[in-house]
């Protein structure tokens, strides 16, 4: 027996068990075109948006740096060189290497004790700048001893350098209190470094009397090294640039 197709009318769509199966798919189609078009709108407002930096920044200049002519990147050199050169006259350098200067002297004189180097290296002169000392080191051919003299910068009250061409220099220093001295000693192991030990005044007492000590050094050695020690601190700086008085 032939069924007859069952007929569809409006009160069906109210009953999804009878919906007929173009409602479903009519109802699908129209959950996709709605997510298409909130898709749609993300992408405009996206694109609206990039467009619109870009018209903004369109007449920016570009960063710094990219575009500096030759000329521009002369002219703060200059200035950058000229304003150095100013501190640099005012103001002492500091120096990255603070390896000590040690360089030799002819003489040197503490009231009525004199020394005089017959003999290259037998009256040395160290700057140390890490531990901020002047040293000198006196070594005596007829004992076989080596001794040294310590003043620390604070101890300085004056200094001064004289130094003329194709002349010997002379370095003057005044102290505020009496220096320290030491004796030098052999270590046991010849690859080990040499040891100083704390020693009585080598100087027949006038080191511990008289304040200024005066070193003599061959012609053009004291300059540089005097140069890099005042520019080296504040304070012998300033003393180097006022009236030495004994």
């Amino acid at each position: 027996m032939n069924k007859r197709p069952r007929s569809y009318d409006a009160n069906d769509e109210a009953n999804p068990r009878r919906s007929p199966p173009n409602t479903q798919f009519r109802s699908t189609i129209n959950s996709t075109a709605a997510a298409a078009n909130a898709l749609n709108a993300t992408l405009t407002v996206y694109k609206e948006q990039l467009i619109s930096n870009l018209k903004q920044n369109i007449d920016k200049p570009p960063p710094i740096g990219l575009t500096l002519q030759e000329s521009t990147i002369k002219s703060i050199e200059d200035t950058v060189n000229a304003s150095y050169e100013r501190k640099r006259i005012s103001a002492p350098l500091i120096p990255n290497d603070l390896r000590a200067d040690i360089f030799p002297a002819t003489g040197l004189r503490i009231g009525e004790y004199k020394f005089l180097a017959t003999h290259k290296g037998t009256l040395m002169v160290g700057f140390y700048y890490a531990t901020k000392r002047l040293a000198w080191e006196i070594f005596d051919i007829q004992g076989g001893i080596k001794y040294k003299i310590e003043v620390p910068w604070q101890n300085i009250l004056a200094m001064r350098a004289i130094i003329e061409e194709n002349k010997h220099g002379i370095l003057q220093i005044k102290l505020a209190k009496a220096p320290t001295f030491f004796r030098h000693i052999d270590p046991p192991n010849p690859r080990s470094h040499p040891k100083w030990e704390p020693s009585n005044d080598f100087t027949g007492g006038h080191a511990l009397k008289h304040q200024v000590h005066s070193l003599g050094f061959p012609p053009g050695d004291l300059d540089k090294y005097y140069r890099k020690l005042i520019q080296h601190d504040n304070r012998l700086l300033q003393l180097s640039q006022v009236s030495f008085s004994k």
